[in-house]
Formats: C-alpha cells, sequence, structure tokens
C-alpha cells in the first residue's frame, strides 16, 4: 500500500502546470484589468483646500463669538490664536494634510459646562456660516455630521 501523502506527491508531479492564460500551449492571454475605482475626495478638498478651511475658520470663530447665545467662554480667549487652532483642527478632522497638536476635545471643554443646546446652537451659527461662504449643499452636510460628530467630547450638561 503507498501511503497518501507519496501518491498526491506522485500525482501532482506527473500533472502539466496549469496554463496561465487557459491556452493550449501555455501562452497567456491578456487580459483587461478592471477600471480603478475613484477614491471619494476627501472633505478637505471638496471645500476648497487650505485656503477655504482657513476662511471657515475664521469666519465661524467670528461667528460663534459674535453669538450672544454661546460667545460668554470666549470672553477672555485670544481670537487670533484660537482661529489658528481651529483651522489646523479642522484641516486635519477633513482629511487634510495638517496634524492637530492640540489636546483632547474632553479636556479642552471640561469643566465649560458645554449644553446640548449650546452645541445645537453651533451648529446653526457652522451652517449659516457654510451657506454665507457658498459650500455645496453635500459639503455642507458631510461638515455638519463631521463636526455634529463630536458632540459627545464636548457636551456636558443636556
Amino acid at each position: 500500500m503507498i501511503p497518501l501523502f507519496v501518491w498526491l506527491c506522485a500525482c501532482a508531479a506527473a500533472r502539466p502546470p496549469p496554463d496561465p492564460g487557459g491556452r493550449p500551449g501555455g501562452t497567456p492571454v491578456a487580459r483587461p484589468s478592471p477600471p480603478p475605482v475613484p477614491r471619494p475626495r476627501a472633505l478637505f478638498d471638496r471645500l476648497g483646500g487650505r485656503p477655504a478651511i482657513d476662511a471657515l475658520a475664521g469666519a465661524l470663530v467670528q461667528e460663534i463669538t459674535s453669538d450672544e447665545r454661546i460667545n460668554a467662554p470666549f470672553a477672555m480667549t485670544d481670537l487670533a490664536s484660537l482661529r489658528r487652532s481651529f483651522a489646523d483642527f479642522l484641516c486635519a478632522r477633513t482629511g487634510g494634510p495638517c496634524v492637530w497638536h492640540g489636546r483632547d476635545l474632553r479636556a479642552i471643554h471640561e469643566g465649560m459646562g458645554i449644553t446640548g443646546a449650546q452645541f445645537g446652537v453651533f451648529i446653526e451659527d457652522l451652517a449659516r456660516v457654510l451657506d454665507r461662504l457658498g459650500a455645496r449643499a453635500g459639503e455642507k452636510q458631510d461638515m455638519i455630521e463631521t463636526l455634529g460628530a463630536l458632540r459627545g467630547q464636548i457636551v456636558e450638561a443636556p
């Protein structure tokens, strides 16, 4: 009796190698490659890159610091520094080439007592600024969802 392993090896050695092209004589057949799947462009690029992000950050900081419903925490803030930091944050968050070097959002907002209603006002201000800057509906919605997803890291009170 031939052990199974020896028999399998002998059978495999006796067979010709498979034809890579599926044609007699082993001639390969050129097969077209599937078309590349387009990668979705990052929100950063769809908004217009760094100039658009800088404009959004500047306009949004202006909007929220002017909105009496939510501007109290910014009374003693260096607004130029806030604009720069927020622009870097938005750049990184929307898929741009920037790296966010700021603190964790929960740590930044800890103790501020930000309510869900105040966060809602921030989102309203964001929508208004995006409209004013001429953002397309899809990009506006994506930005609102991107920042809206951070609610749990920012809101401390219902």
